[in-house]
């Protein structure tokens, strides 16, 4: 007489569910870390960029209201147009900035800032309501500064600046 014996194990069946079953679980795991990672970068980029627009609106808020020379213009004049920033003396010179990468004053390229972009828009603004544009001078300028990564934006602000407050040029 032959004895049967049933020897504990998995069956093709079982082993082949097991795998599937693990591998669905890593896949939501994966998916779950890439998503956090994903999250955590962005946050990481966001400020960055906004200490990047910090730092330029501080430098042009500190700047003159009107150009000391010209009166109160948009843009850059000819002469203060030399690829930096080094002439610009008052706030409108700012208008239409831009830089990628970042860039100090003297044109020197800020380091570990590859891939971002700042620029700026300054506007006339109406006295009575500030988010809307004046066309014409009106004794307030609205600055606008954007820093940009990867053709998104992770940062602006916006400033006011008066012909009230003048603070005149830098002392050495």
């Amino acid at each position: 007489m032959i004895r049967r014996t049933t020897q504990p194990g998995f069956t093709l069946i079982e082993a082949t569910m097991s795998i599937v079953v693990v591998s669905v679980m890593l896949v939501g795991a994966l998916r779950l870390l890439g998503s956090a990672r994903a999250g955590e970068l962005t946050a990481q980029r966001r400020a960055v960029a906004h200490a990047l627009a910090q730092d330029l609106m501080s430098e042009i808020v500190d700047s003159n209201y009107a150009d000391p020379d010209d009166g109160d213009t948009l843009g850059a004049k000819i002469a203060e147009i030399t690829g930096n920033r080094s002439l610009f003396d008052d706030v409108g010179d700012y208008d239409t900035w831009t830089a990628s990468p970042p860039q100090a004053k003297d044109g020197t390229e800020l380091a570990d800032f590859a891939g971002y972009e700042r620029t700026v828009s300054v506007e006339w603004a109406q006295l009575d309501t500030l988010t809307l544009d004046s066309g014409s001078a009106s004794g307030v300028k609205r600055i606008t500064v954007t820093v940009n990564h990867g053709g998104r934006t992770h940062a602006t602000l916006v400033a006011y600046r008066t012909d009230a407050y003048d603070p005149g040029p830098p002392t050495p």
